[in-house]
This record gives structure tokens, sequence and C-alpha cells, in this order.
């Protein structure tokens, strides 16, 4: 007996519309059965495909890096570019182009130094010009929304009142050299670059130096990406539907495995039958309910990593319903978060108890004096009867749709929320229509959101909660504010003594474990399958990060 499974042929290109689980579950338990497939994950052991067929993990709206940042965007900027610096899978700091990266013993002063021999895929150099106009870009608040994620630096001020058309702190003294001067110490200026990696490739001055400025976030470069300076190429880009790169010849790293790969938009149920029959070579990521089944897929390996940023309720600070923190207290007490860990997400996650989004470096986090929200109803309603709640309050949640452990999560946690006296109606949402309401803060209290990386500098968290950075100003979508929070962050970046830092930390991370901002739920392990003939592939904690590695991959027959 033979099962088709699969969708259109590959050539097609068709939007897949998605299954009903059963026929999903159907053809996988058939598959597994009988052996038979129209393609199966072993079919090609004896013939190395051009083509790798994979995934996004969220829909791209557009490859624009001045634009608000999407996982699915940033995987695919990573494969067509290269940024100065980027974060590894053991959440080190690292480079394809540079070949050193300092800062000063004051903070103040970053030197980076590229790597000899970095070429576009046209042919032309990589030069330090490159960066000074990328890096100049990216820091214009007026053309990138992701400007505010890093610490200013000198003339930057100039620049945004008109009077300067350059910024005075970034100089290149030599084709190989940007010195960058800082207006504060910034001991987390380097790892922010780093962190902004997946969204700010390098971009090429000989074809975009004379844009104005102006226009260069409306340029239509950013449609095709005719030059690249990552393992491929872009070949097409069908909003909603795929993405198409091809081999990148000059990428300065080596030669990219594959000729060509396909990223597609399938739902979670898409990727575990495509990945069987074969039409898929690697998922990315993969629901943590299937991962014991996907681990009996004859010719399929399953790696997972540790993730690295909690998956979160985002609340409205702005408005007067969260006011009161015993309000944001109830609400970790009344939702079971160790049990959705343990049993919607199979125990592929970490629970926060302390509700810290900050998860690393050990350092940097207190030990003692927090308190940890354990699973408590009775508790929760307590505190909502002592801040005086009114059980008649109509609360409005944004949701996502994304993958279905979270639609599982979030409707868990409404249920438990609502059984404890707070009452949300939930409304799905697509990405730009989340950040539109939040840009309006009104008409919303609460939201879902998950990404980032909070394991490489412990002032990260902070960007997320600064007063003059609340959403549109900033990445702080949940517009908290607290001024003296903001600065016990200020002063960890003042210095680069690990203690001193340290000290400053615990106290911000204790006050936050006090007055939480948000919700965190829980940390889910990142994790993949693929074809176990492909190698090469390192799996990173940070979704945005997914494809870093790409160009290493290949087929071993």
């Amino acid at each position: 007996m033979t099962l088709c499974c699969g969708g259109p042929s590959k050539g097609k290109y068709m939007k897949r519309t998605v299954r009903p689980r059963w026929l999903a579950i159907l053809c996988v338990v058939v598959l597994g059965l009988t052996g038979a497939a129209c393609s199966s994950a072993k079919s090609t052991n004896n013939k190395a495909p051009t083509t790798l067929h994979t995934v996004m993990s969220e829909e791209a709206d557009d490859l624009n890096p001045f634009t608000p940042t999407l996982q699915g965007k940033s995987q695919i900027l990573s494969t067509i570019g290269m940024p100065m610096l980027y974060v590894d899978s053991t959440s080190k700091l690292t480079s394809r182009v540079l070949k050193s990266w300092t800062a000063s013993p004051d903070a103040k002063t970053i030197t980076l130094v590229l790597k000899p021999n970095i070429q576009w895929s046209d042919g032309k150099p990589m030069t330090s010009a490159d960066l000074l106009m990328s890096l100049t870009d990216y820091l214009d608040a007026k053309v990138s929304v992701n400007a505010g994620r890093i610490g200013p630096v000198v003339g930057l001020d100039a620049l945004a009142s008109g009077k300067a058309k350059t910024i005075s702190g970034l100089s290149a003294p030599d084709k190989s050299t940007l010195v960058i001067k800082l207006v504060n110490p910034d001991a987390a200026w380097l790892p922010r670059l780093a962190l902004l990696g997946a969204y700010w490739p390098v971009l090429p001055s000989h074809l975009l130096g004379n844009v104005p400025r102006a226009k260069i976030a409306t340029d239509p470069f950013f449609k095709t990406w005719p030059v690249s300076s990552g393992p491929y190429l872009l070949s097409k880009f069908v909003r909603g539907q795929y993405v198409e790169v091809t081999r990148n010849p000059k990428w300065s790293a080596g030669k990219a495995g594959f000729e060509k790969v396909i990223f597609e938009i399938l739902s979670t149920d898409q990727m575990t039958a495509q990945l069987q029959t074969g039409e898929v070579q690697y998922v990315y990521t993969v629901d943590p309910s299937d991962v014991d089944r996907i681990k009996r897929i004859s010719g399929v390996t399953v790696a997972s990593h540790n993730g690295v940023a909690p998956e979160l309720f985002g609340l409205n600070n702005g408005g007067s319903v969260f006011k009161d923190p015993r309000v944001r207290q109830a609400m970790l007490y009344a939702i079971d978060r160790a049990g959705i860990c343990k049993t919607i997400l199979a125990g592929h996650c970490t629970t926060p108890t302390a509700n810290l989004r900050q998860i690393a470096p050990s350092w940097a986090l207190p030990t003692t004096g927090l308190t940890d929200y354990n699973y408590d109803p009775a508790k929760a309603k307590q505190l909502l009867k002592d801040a005086n709640w009114d059980p008649n309050t109509k609360l409005t949640f944004l949701a996502r749709t994304q993958r279905s452990y979270v639609d599982k999560a979030v409707t868990a946690a409404v249920g438990q929320l609502n059984a404890a006296g707070m009452h949300f109606s939930v409304r799905n949402v697509t990405t730009a229509q989340l950040l539109d309401s939040i840009g309006k803060k009104t008409g919303w209290d609460a939201f879902w959101v998950s990404g980032a990386d909070f394991v490489v500098d412990p002032n990260e968290w902070g960007d997320y909660l600064k007063c003059a950075g609340r959403y549109p100003d900033g990445p702080n979508t949940s517009q908290y504010c607290d001024p003296a929070t903001d600065k016990l962050f200020e002063d960890g970046l003042k210095t680069t003594d690990q203690a001193a830092r340290a000290s400053l930390y615990h106290q911000a991370f204790t006050k936050l474990n006090q007055s939480p901002a948000e919700v965190y739920l829980y940390v889910v392990d990142t994790i993949v399958a693929y074809n176990s003939h492909l190698t090469g592939v390192t799996v990173s904690g940070n979704l945005s990060g997914g494809y870093w590695d790409i160009g290493q991959w290949r087929w071993k027959a």
C-alpha cells in the first residue's frame, strides 16, 4: 500500500493549505507502518540532493532590516547576508567578517577590524566604508526601528536634529578599520551589536552609498537583494508562501553545501508529515509535544538546545489596569506554569518561577531575596482582593496564532486567569496588527510574545524596560517604566568590572521580581528535526539565529 501525503509538487510553489490534524497523523502512522511512501526520508541515500527544502519558523512580512524584527525575516537575512557580529550556538560573540572587535578599558571606544579578502557576490571587496554606512543607517532612528536598541554614539544627536549628515563618532581610518566613539561608557555595546546581528547584515556601500538616507529604508534593493555577502543569494520571495535562495559563488567562508535552499511556511502537522515523506529535509522548530513521535521516524535526527528566552505575556503597563503590582503578582500565582511546561510542552522547557526574563549569565543573577511564584490560585485571588480588583473588568488579550503548543499554552493560561477572576477575551492578530495595536497604547491589556536572547549580557533585559524605549520608540512593548530600575541598568554599563556590574544587576532583578513587568510562562527548548543525511547542523538556543551556520550544511550520502 502506498499513500501519498504530500502537497503540490515543489516546482509549483503553490501556497499550501493546512490539512486537518487527523490527516497529518494518519499519513505519519500509515507511512510508519508500511514503510512505503511517495518519497521517504531515506529515499535519497544514493544521490545527494542539490536543493534543500526547509521552513521558516514564522512568516516574513518583508526582508528589510530597517523595519520591525521578525524571526522569519532574521532567518532569511542570516542566509543572504553577514552581520558584523553575531551570537553563536554557545552564546559567544563571533564574526565571519571581522578579524577582531575590541573595547577600550574605559568602555567608550570600540574598534572593529575586517578580515582580509571579504567579497560581495558581485566581486567587489567589503571595506570599512560598508561598515560605516551600515552602522550609520542602523543607528538613525528616522531610518531604523531598532536604532534605540544600542547605546548612543558621539554625534548621533547632531544627525537626529539635522545639524549633521554623518555621525562624528564613526570613523574609518583605513579600508579595514571602523572606530566607534560612545557617548557613555557601555560595557554591553558589543554584545548588543551581536544580538542585533540577525537583523543588521552589512550593507554594500558601492550600491547604496549614494541613496539619500531619507529614502534608504524604501530603496528597491531590499525587495530583491541583488548582491549578498552570505552563503546564498536571494532568488525569489513570495510573501505568505516561500523564499528561495541560490548559492553565492563568492562567499568568503567557502562553498555553500547546496545549489538552492527553499524556505516554506508550513503548519506543525505539515512539517512532520513532509519530514517523513522527504519533501522537507529540515524542520525548525519542532513542537515539543511531537518530539517522541518524530524520534520514531526512521532516517530522522532530532536535536535540541536549551532555550535562551522566555515565552511570555506582555502587559500594558502604561494603563491603569496593572498599576498595582499585586495584580501582576496575582497573575503569576494564578497560572500553573510548571504544569503547562510538563503537559503541553512535554517537559521540553524550564519554568522561570522567579519571573526573571534574564536567564544568564549566572554572575548577574541574584540567588537570594527572590520570591518564587509557584502555582497558588488561592493566593492569586487573595492578592486581587487586597488590590480591590473589580471582577467585572473586561480585558483584551492579543494572540498571534503560530505554533500549536503556543495556542494550547495561551488557552490554558487564559483559562486559569479567568478562574482567578481576571476575565480575558482573546483576539487573534497578525504580527503587523499586534505592533500597530501596541503602538496605539490603548485597546489591549496583554499580548503573546517570544524571542530575543537573554544569556549573553544582563543589560539585554534593560532594553525591554526603559522608559525612553517604550514602543514605538524602542523595544519596550509592555510600556513598563520605573526610573529607579532604569538607573540601575544604566549604572551597570559604566564599568567593565564584573563584580561591580553584578551588584547593580542583582538589585535591578530583585526589584523586577517584586514588581513584575511581564508574565514569563516558560523557556522552551529549541528543537529541530532533519534528515539524518544532513550534516553540519548546529542548534542554537536563539530562535532568530536558526540558520546562522546554514552555509556549512552538507549532504552525506
